[in-house]
């Protein structure tokens, strides 16, 4: 008897034809983006997406850009669309505007993501941009403070501690008393701590606690000083606490 062939199953055929297919499709990536932000108007994060190996046919992908720590549009342009490959390309590019601004703050990124590909496959999806901060920290001063020292109890030396500008750092400095003529203990009341300005605060108050007394004498200062910044600079680091006599 002589074996009749055996023949292959159409599915099978068709699920090698497609594996097939799969290693040898062309794949695509984006590239990720890292760029300086500048001060005013917008720059261009050129994300370039390449295919591995030139295809006959046309090759589609959409795109669009994705929020991270920065958003849109106060850090960049949304944007979104398809790119076409014609045959034999390899190199298509995504730009995206970057706004620039004068507020230091951290690093921010964002996404251009890669879907629905036609006659590739994606490889590398997720291009990650960076918009590198390049502005200086913002400087602090704090003002002097007058007011009249009353008879009894105690009456409250406002001093007020101002950003030069915003930003989008969280800012601390250290505060304390310091004696002029007047004296802690008997004049005011000594005090030492740190302020606190979140993103986007650019004025805090110090307080310190002048005493009353009907003692007769010239007009007394005391200082607040400010001292170990972060993620700013000091431009006027004392402020002058002048207590006024009101006694006859």
């Amino acid at each position: 008897m002589v074996a009749t062939p055996t023949r292959s199953s159409p599915n099978l055929m068709d699920g090698i034809a497609d594996d097939c297919e799969r290693v040898t499709r062309p794949a695509l990536s984006i590239q990720d983006v890292r760029l300086t932000e500048g001060n005013a108007g917008t720059r261009s994060a050129s994300f370039t997406v390449a295919l591995s190996d030139p295809v006959p046919e046309q090759v589609t992908v959409d795109y669009a850009t994705e929020q991270g720590s920065a958003t849109a549009p106060a850090d960049y342009e949304g944007s979104s669309g398809t790119l076409a490959f014609a045959p034999n390309e390899q190199t298509k590019t995504v730009t995206v505007a970057v706004r620039g601004d004068t507020r230091d703050e951290p690093d921010e990124t964002f996404g251009v993501r890669l879907t629905n590909v036609r006659n590739a496959s994606i490889q590398d999806g997720d291009g990650r941009g960076t918009i590198a901060d390049d502005d200086s920290p913002p400087a602090l001063r704090v003002s002097d403070a007058r007011l009249v020292e009353g008879d009894t109890g105690t009456r409250s030396a406002r001093f007020t501690v101002r950003l030069s500008a915003a930003s989008g750092k969280t800012v601390a400095v250290r505060y304390g008393t310091q004696n002029g003529s007047a004296k802690a203990g008997s004049d005011y009341n000594a005090r030492s701590a740190s302020l606190t300005f979140s993103p986007g605060q650019t004025v805090k108050t110090v307080t310190a606690a002048v005493r009353g007394d009907r003692r007769r004498e010239p007009a007394e200062t005391f200082f607040v000083n400010l001292f170990r910044p972060a993620n700013a600079t000091i431009a006027d680091r004392q402020g002058r606490g002048t207590i006024l006599n009101d006694d006859q």
